[in-house]
């Protein structure tokens, strides 16, 4: 089975990418605050829990909008053959911190519930998973750098037990307001695409692919 890189956004303090190229050049870089909510207001998009989301979940939020902006998967897959794979090092930590600085003081003890809704490492997936209604497997793991190596052998095993017909599989990171970095790639099998009539020479699903990918610009 021969598996390719539909499509594949990037989004870090110096990028806003869609498959490699710039995109939205007009938003001014300033803070993660300002960028994440111009970019929102720049696709257009209509998801009012947005506000309310935390970094890390905003962060892989946009970058799934940039790559499914223009690739409607449920219209060539049941929600139940759409999976998402999250890679990323720090997971909630962001949050958690905030949540720990609410409870750190018996004498100053205020935790705060709408900060706890976001202190899981997973909790992107799900804003991913609800917005678009894909309802596949999903997974959430950690490791200190992108490995292409156990991120290729995963994936590609996932699609032979068929728990997948399509993927999306990210690496979202976000340590704090000035390193911050999600790239996120729709997966699917080649024998789909040519279906489409998709003749456009996608990359291949590999590790050498994944490499460059990851650690472009790094």
């Amino acid at each position: 089975m021969k598996l390719k890189i539909s499509t594949y956004s990037h989004i870090s303090p110096s990028h806003i990418q869609v498959d490699g190229k710039d995109v939205l050049a007009t938003i001014p870089r300033s803070s993660f605050d300002e960028d994440t909510l111009a970019i929102y207001k720049s696709l257009g998009i209509d998801y009012p829990k947005f506000y309310k989301m935390d970094a890390p979940s905003k962060l892989g939020f946009l970058a799934s909008e940039l790559v499914l902006k223009s690739l409607d998967l449920k219209q060539y897959y049941k929600s139940e053959d759409i999976g998402v794979v999250l890679y990323g090092a720090s997971g909630s930590l962001d949050t958690d911190q905030k949540f720990q600085a609410t409870i750190g003081q018996p004498t100053d003890f205020f935790p705060s519930p709408a900060i706890f809704v976001y202190t899981l490492p997973n909790i992107v997936l799900g804003e991913i998973c609800i917005r678009n209604k894909f309802k596949g497997e999903n997974y959430s793991f950690a490791m200190e750098a992108p490995d292409s190596v156990e991120i290729c052998s995963f994936i590609q095993n996932i699609f032979e037990q068929e728990q997948v017909m399509a993927c999306l599989c990210t690496w979202t990171e976000f340590q704090n307001r000035d390193q911050y970095r999600s790239i996120m790639l729709v997966i699917e099998k080649e024998e789909c695409l040519q279906k489409r009539d998709m003749n456009e020479k996608f990359s291949n699903f590999e590790e050498e692919t994944l490499k460059q990918i990851f650690y472009k610009d790094l």
